[in-house]
This record gives structure tokens, C-alpha cells and sequence, in this order.
């Protein structure tokens, strides 16, 4: 991978991290298209940049996690129980899923009728125990490429009508342990070069600017509208896998 594909692997990345449009599904559909792929240090760099947004954008929130009252601590750590458990006992199996464009195109569908059902929701209900280990569920599918992972866990707070601010917070706070947890199990393969820093950098600051985007759009009760984008990709990944 030369230097001009990292940068645009990891623009990829920077956008649809956040963007609620799966960013593994388009890392599978720009390898399997236009034969675009980092090694596994590549993508660890990228988590990387990834987490260091949330550390960086959230830090305030993060901060107030240390005090042990704070209930939205224990929210977090239940929360991540089940994409923890999938991820660690079930590696393999989701791995199979990242050959197939077809698959892909089904996920994105899949995603694209979550984000519709967010329309016109009304908030109001505080994190619990319940919702949030609602939201953990959600989170766990997307381990699977085509499932955006700010998409469920967002949609899902927003469903049950929790509060935009703490659907929004508790999201991208829970999305913490799960990255930490992808650079710990690819961290052996990590290997500093230049081409690596361009991808970081790239992703570090286009995930910073879609971040803020979208929350924008969240309290606007615009999250909806990717799921016009979701649905196209998807179906035109079918055709394309069917047709040619």
C-alpha cells in the first residue's frame, strides 16, 4: 500500500467511523472493488486515531467516569459485556463475513431500516440499567460489516426515547472499551511507518469534523438521513454482486 492509498483508507475510515454507515462495510467494499487494503498494522493505527477522537472530543465526559458514583460508568461496562463476549468466542465466525460484498449490501439494508425507525422520536427517558444494556446488545452487531456501530448503539437509545445528549454521549463513551479492545487483540502486528502515520493522520482529522457533524444532525432529528444513503449502497452492492 503506497502512501496515497493509506490517506484515502483512512478517510474512509474518518467518515464512516462516525457517520452511521458501518465503517468495516466500506473498508470491504473499497478491497474488494478497487483491490485497496492495509495490512493489520495499517488498522491498528486507524483505532488508533479513532479512539484518540473520543478521548480528545469526550474528554470532559471521560473525566467524571473516575468518580465511582457515577452510575453511567457501570451503564458502560455492562453495556460492553456482549460485544466482548462475540468478539473474543466468536472471532472466526465474524471474520467469514468480511468476503462477501453481497453480505455486505444485505447489512447496509439492514442498517439503513434501524436509522429510519429513529425518525420523529421523541426523548426524555434518563440511561438505566436496562436501555443501556439494550444499547450493548445493539452494539454487538456491529461486529458485522454493514452495521454501523454509532448507528445501532444511537438508534437503539433513541428508540427506547432516551435523552439526544446522553443517547449521544453514552454512544461514543461505550465505543471506548471496544476500541481499546481491537488494538489490544492486533497490537502484535503493529509496525511504525510513514505510510501508517498518513493513514492515522487522515483518519484522525476527517473522524473529528464527522464527528461534529454528526451530533449536528442528531439534535437537528436529522440521524435519519443516512439511512437514505445506507439503503442505495446497499442495493446497488447486491446488483452488482448478482449482475457481473
Amino acid at each position: 500500500m503506497n502512501l496515497f492509498e493509506s490517506i484515502i483508507l483512512g478517510i474512509v475510515q474518518g467518515i464512516t467511523e462516525w457517520l452511521p454507515v458501518s465503517s468495516s462495510g466500506h473498508l470491504v467494499i473499497f478491497n474488494e472493488l478497487f483491490n485497496l487494503e492495509g495490512n493489520l498494522s495499517f488498522y491498528v493505527m486507524l483505532h488508533f486515531a479513532t479512539l484518540l477522537v473520543l478521548l480528545i472530543y469526550f474528554r470532559k465526559e471521560i473525566l467524571n467516569l473516575a468518580n465511582l458514583k457515577n452510575k453511567k460508568l457501570y451503564f458502560i461496562l455492562l453495556a460492553s459485556i456482549p460485544i466482548g463476549f462475540v468478539g473474543y468466542f466468536f472471532h472466526d465466525f465474524v471474520e467469514s463475513f468480511f468476503s462477501s460484498l453481497l453480505l455486505v449490501g444485505l447489512f447496509l439494508i439492514i442498517n439503513s431500516m434501524v436509522l429510519y425507525l429513529t425518525k420523529n422520536r421523541k426523548d426524555g427517558n434518563k440511561l438505566n440499567y436496562k436501555n443501556t444494556f439494550i444499547v450493548g446488545i445493539a452494539q454487538m452487531f456491529s461486529l458485522l460489516p454493514g452495521i454501523s456501530r454509532s448507528g445501532t448503539t444511537i438508534s437503539a437509545s433513541l428508540l427506547q426515547n432516551i435523552n439526544k445528549r446522553d443517547a449521544i454521549n453514552f454512544s461514543f463513551l461505550l465505543g471506548i472499551p471496544a476500541f481499546f479492545g481491537a488494538i489490544l487483540v492486533e497490537i502484535s502486528n503493529f509496525s511504525f511507518n510513514y505510510t501508517n502515520l498518513a493513514g492515522f493522520a487522515a483518519s484522525f482529522i476527517v473522524g473529528y469534523l464527522s464527528l461534529m457533524l454528526l451530533i449536528k444532525l442528531i439534535k437537528e432529528n436529522k440521524f435519519y438521513i443516512f439511512s437514505y444513503y445506507s439503503l442505495i449502497v446497499g442495493v446497488l452492492l447486491i446488483i452488482w454482486e448478482i449482475l457481473i
